[in-house]
């Protein structure tokens, strides 16, 4: 299995604030994001031994998702809840969803 889809530079690339943050911060946002995308990619998408190459479509979920982990921690607004019970409600953006499960194409007659 392999640590991330996206690389450093794919981040420095696509996420233009990256490129003013810590590599080391970055690469961690990269893995820590990558394993939550693992757990939503379709159960036949992540084959052993590890694939070769992701699809850029995996490399940019990557990258908004490690996007949206950071925002997520420099924001304190999606609090559900009071004092020592508030929860942080976070899930996966629609954008990332959707790169990771395409939709597919439905039949509107038939």
């Amino acid at each position: 299995m392999i640590d991330a889809a996206a690389q450093l530079d794919d981040a420095h690339r696509q996420w233009v604030d990256s490129t003013s943050m810590p590599d080391d911060v970055v690469e961690e946002l990269l893995v820590t994001a990558w394993d939550e995308l693992v757990v939503y990619l379709p159960g036949d998408a992540v084959a052993t031994p590890p694939i070769a190459e992701p699809p850029p479509r995996w490399v940019k979920a990557n990258v908004l998702h490690a996007r949206d982990l950071w925002a997520a921690g420099m924001r304190n607004g999606d609090v559900i809840g009071f004092d020592a019970f508030a929860v942080t409600v976070r899930p996966l953006s629609r954008t990332v969803a959707t790169l990771l499960r395409p939709p597919r194409g439905r039949p509107l007659v038939g």
